[in-house]
Formats: C-alpha cells, structure tokens, sequence
C-alpha cells in the first residue's frame, strides 16, 4: 500500500514551461509528463480576457509549479496534467 506523504509533491507541480506561439505550453511537470497543451480554443472571456492578447499570453510565469499570469489569473495544474496525460494516450 502507498500513502500519501507531504514530502512527494503533487504529481501535477510544473517544474518546466516554455511558451509557444499560437497561446501553447510546452509543460514539464514533477511525474515526468512532458507535452505541449494547446489554449487557443480557451474562450478568453471574464478574468481571462487580458490573456486573448498574444503579448500578454506570453506573459506566463512559473509560481510554485502553476502557471500565472500577472494579473493573478492562473489555470488549474492538476488540469494541464490530465490535458498532457490524456494527449500521451492519443
């Protein structure tokens, strides 16, 4: 049996990220999953809008394994693992 232990980190942190034209990630995450996750089909509506701006999109950085931007928006980590995981599959 495994149990969970604060000394693994959520297989989802991203420990790597490059931005790719076209509002794309390349994404590394703690597991070893490794993918580019396609946003453009993102409706950019609400907090999101600033980031239907290509400039701003690109904006991205990495805090404590999420991807945010600097008007504090981020997007769920857990939900780019199962983007990345379920593109592997494909």
């Amino acid at each position: 049996m495994i149990l969970w232990s604060k000394n693994i980190a959520a297989p989802w942190k991203i420990i790597r990220m490059n931005i790719l034209p076209d509002y794309r990630l390349e994404l590394t995450f703690v597991d070893g999953s490794h993918g580019i996750v396609d946003l453009s089909d993102m409706p950019f509506v609400g907090v999101f809008e600033p980031m239907a701006v290509p400039d701003y999109f690109a904006q991205a950085t990495l805090e404590n394994g999420v991807v945010t931007w600097p008007c504090g928006v981020d997007i769920a980590p857990d939900a780019l693992h199962e983007k990345v995981n379920d593109m592997s599959v494909m």
